[in-house]
């Protein structure tokens, strides 16, 4: 047992989360914190939520990757709640049939005023103190959302949710692709709920999320001594039997994984890292990425036979720029939503802000849309019943240049800034990564979406 795990006398809260990040279960002891949060972040990405951290510093995810506890000190954390916040973590993977699906962490505060209650918060008593609800314990294996959760009133939209049911009963393959934030995930969980495998099981994979010498044995399993450290394991394909498996940011795959995916959809068998023997598996492949239709195959994101496989069933969540009439539908959607969860008293918005959010682009999409209204609900005082525009909303949109479209704008600054940082780092990515302050793979992620070599800068 580590040294953190006995020093830990009490804990401030806990979390869940299933193996695509999700939040599923949060509870909060320290009486500081407001208890409403625990609702809010429920369903949630954990990135989404805590925007300082992602697969590369989050405890919650390298103890997933490395299948072991880890520990972390003093680490920074920062919400749109709380504030920044030092914690003490500990976070131990869950596991399924041999089958990491989950993790779940212990993180006690860091703050110089000790004062407030710890009732109930030390480690003997945390299980008698711990509701777990069955969504919680569903980590990954049950879809938790259906095609009402997709809010919309779109023609075209309306027609793709449609033409998603009617193609949800079938067993091909399907491939979704849509920026950032559209709702690719909404539609992965309505096709399985639909379906008469919704009462089977549901995992999604975030391919991005996952360490490269650690895809092959988390897909497809693992047999004793195979490698250092190796146990008997099941993989994704025979742990996700009979029902579907959603593989999201599918372009982050590395290239000679995809030809076994290919191979292992072709075949309806899997063989386990080690061994000959090939185990069937009845499985659907939903996959998803933000790549356009023009990118994937010029730019080299999907191999062809595996992209052409896929794409039987090809669903393009068109943008929320391009489908205007949604945006007033999902604004007051979740007004509604967060000013219930806040206890807020907002009962209209304005007529000046809900022009705001009508002409602004929202390269982020839906999701951005949420994560503004959320906001912006949160900072409004509890006396004022109309939301209302900032400043800075206003100023933002009538300084933003009208001649190019949001997302332009945006993809030119984010290639110059990486420009720079090679230019900057002689062409070393991982030091250019560190300059930039991301993710070494997320950084190698966009160089090849803008085709950049390395060796060949300006």
């Amino acid at each position: 047992m580590s040294s953190l795990y006995k020093k830990m006398n009490y804990v401030d809260g806990i979390t869940i989360i299933n193996n695509e990040g999700t939040i599923l279960f949060t509870i909060k002891f320290n009486q500081d914190i407001d208890k409403k949060i625990e609702k809010t972040i429920i369903g949630k990405k954990l990135f989404d939520v805590f925007y300082n951290l992602d697969s590369s510093n989050s405890t919650l995810f390298e103890c997933m990757n490395k299948e072991m506890p880890v520990e972390y000190i003093g680490q920074l954390v920062k919400n749109p709640y709380t504030g920044d916040t030092y914690t003490d973590n500990i976070s131990f993977p869950i596991k399924h049939d041999g089958v990491v699906v989950g993790a779940i962490e212990l993180s006690k505060s860091i703050v110089s005023n000790k004062s407030f209650n710890r009732k109930n918060t030390d480690m003997n008593s945390v299980n008698s103190t711990i509701n777990l609800t069955p969504r919680c314990l569903d980590l990954g294996y049950k879809s938790i959302y259906t095609f009402d959760n997709i809010i919309c009133k779109n023609s075209n939209m309306v027609k793709l949710v449609e033409y998603a049911k009617n193609i949800s009963d079938s067993s091909v393959p399907v491939l979704i692709m849509g920026e950032t934030g559209t709702g690719k995930e909404l539609f992965a969980h309505g096709i399985h709920s639909f379906s008469s495998r919704k009462d089977k099981p549901f995992i999604a994979q975030n391919c991005s999320a996952i360490p490269e010498n650690l895809l092959e044995s988390i897909f497809f399993g693992s047999s004793k001594g195979s490698y250092t450290g190796a146990l008997d394991k099941k993989g994704l394909f025979e742990a996700c039997d009979g029902g579907t498996l959603f593989l999201d940011e599918l372009h982050c795959m590395p290239f000679h994984l995809q030809a076994k995916l290919l191979r292992a959809i072709e075949s309806k068998t899997a063989r386990r890292v080690g061994e000959t023997k090939e185990r069937k598996f009845d499985v659907r492949i939903i996959a998803a990425t933000n790549i356009n239709s023009e990118d994937i195959l010029s730019k080299g994101f999907i191999r062809k036979d595996l992209y052409y496989r896929l794409s039987v069933v090809k669903i393009e969540i068109p943008p929320l720029r391009e489908r205007i009439e949604d945006i007033e539908l999902l604004s007051n959607y979740f007004a509604e939503k967060y000013n219930s969860i806040f206890e807020k008293n907002i009962t209209s918005i304005s007529k000046e802000l809900m022009k705001f959010l009508m002409s602004y682009s929202w390269p982020g999409n839906v999701r951005e849309l949420e994560n503004y209204i959320e906001s912006s609900i949160l900072s409004t005082p509890a006396w004022e019943s109309e939301l209302k525009a900032k400043d800075t909303d206003t100023q933002f949109y009538n300084e933003c240049p009208k001649t190019k479209p949001m997302k332009k704008i945006l993809e030119e600054q984010e290639l110059n800034l990486i420009h720079e940082a090679l230019l900057i780092t002689n062409g070393n990515v991982t030091q250019a990564a560190e300059y930039l302050e991301i993710p070494r793979q997320t950084l190698q992620q966009k160089m090849k979406k803008y085709t950049i070599d390395k060796l060949k800068q300006p």
